[in-house]
Order: structure tokens, then C-alpha cells, then sequence
């Protein structure tokens, strides 16, 4: 979760520049204060992939 619009789009969008696909969901489609990311990881993505996203979202 990401608190407002603001860091949701702010994280989505760097995520983005990473090479990711993170979705910022924001408010008023989730309510107000409890704005988040949708990242889907699937079995083929690898274990660089998935310590890059954890890296990423430490850094944003």
C-alpha cells in the first residue's frame, strides 16, 4: 500500500523506468489513504527479477 495518489503514481512510474509493470490504484477506487500498486509476478520470473522489484520499491 501506498499512501495518495501522489506515491502511488510517483512509485508506478518509476517502477515503470525500471522495466516494470506496477499499476497504481488510487483512490476513489480504493478509499482515500489505502492507494496501492498492482504488481503481478508470475512462475517464469526469475529470482533477478524479483530481488530487482524489491530493490526498486526499497529505493522509491
Amino acid at each position: 500500500m501506498v499512501n495518495g495518489n501522489e506515491a502511488a503514481t510517483y512509485t508506478s512510474e518509476f517502477l515503470i523506468t525500471k522495466g516494470m509493470d506496477a499499476r497504481a490504484i488510487k483512490s476513489p477506487t480504493v478509499k482515500a489513504g489505502t492507494e496501492r500498486l498492482r504488481i503481478c509476478l508470475h512462475s517464469f520470473n526469475t529470482e533477478e527479477q524479483i530481488t530487482s522489484l524489491v530493490k526498486s520499491l526499497s529505493e522509491s
